[in-house]
């Protein structure tokens, strides 16, 4: 299963389901901050553990409150730009900021942005033909600017000024809103129900990949991986993929819950 950028896994043996993450939680007083309430299962109350926070990773609602501030500022350069240009035209002055649509700074961001979200990937790919077409009006602008004065007046560029500010930038701005769509709904938390002697507890993780064998791999290979957390074991690899993960400590995850008072 996956928790942030790392992959786990835990011995099926204490495995009783998996689910999705339910709507109802109850929420209790003094809860630790890794515990995200209670749920109602076949008879138990379960205590549900967030393992991003318990890897002191930041939790979904966290990267996704981040993500929209990151496209907020985007939007917000995009807008910047648009108005820049306005004023060139208006004023007849060179427009300063980058007419390559790689260099201003929604295309460096563009650029250099990465994530393993794949459907978020692919949706900002949609950005790049009317982004594209976004610097046309300033890059002709420049043009005329260093052979004549008066382009502000020039009607092609005008033409190419509007489309960009009635066309491509409410089309720019809508992808990057709809970014944050695309994102919370391509995450559907899974909870994984571990099952104790003492009790059951649920583990709240990203996606779950399957149920298979993993090879442990020897300690003093893996020595690196332990300092990580209490409740990582050691370190296997598949046996369909020979992919690393992390071997948590199922016994050690069950304990968290005999201290919880609700």
């Amino acid at each position: 299963f996956q928790v942030g950028a790392d992959r786990c896994s835990i011995t099926a043996r204490c495995v009783s389901s998996i689910m999705l993450m339910p709507e109802q939680v109850v929420h209790f007083p003094q809860a630790p901050a890794y515990c995200r309430g209670l749920i109602h299962l076949r008879g138990q109350v379960i205590p549900l553990m967030d393992t991003r926070t318990l890897f002191g990773m930041p939790t979904l609602e966290q990267e996704y409150a981040d993500f929209c501030a990151m496209l907020d500022a985007r939007k917000q350069d995009h807008l910047n730009w648009v108005e820049e240009l306005d004023r060139c035209l208006e004023e007849d002055v060179r427009f300063p900021l980058a007419t390559d649509h790689h260099l201003c700074a929604l295309g460096k961001w563009y650029d250099s942005f990465t994530t393993d979200n794949n459907a978020v990937m692919f949706h900002l790919h949609k950005l790049d033909e009317p982004h594209q077409r976004f610097h046309v009006a300033a890059h002709r602008f420049n043009e005329c600017k260093k052979k004549r004065t008066g382009c502000g007046g020039d009607l092609e560029i005008r033409k190419a000024a509007k489309a960009a500010r009635e066309e491509n930038m409410p089309l720019i701005l809508k992808l990057l809103e709809e970014a944050k769509e695309v994102f919370l709904s391509s995450y559907q938390a899974i909870v994984i129900v571990l099952e104790g002697e003492q009790g059951s507890l649920g583990l709240i993780v990203d996606k779950v990949h399957s149920v298979e064998t993993v090879i442990p791999i020897d300690e003093d290979q893996s020595n690196s991986y332990f300092s990580r957390s209490s409740f990582v074991s050691g370190v296997a690899k598949s046996e369909k993929t020979n992919e690393l993960m992390l071997t948590l400590n199922h016994q050690s995850l069950l304990d968290l819950c005999q201290g919880l008072q609700y």
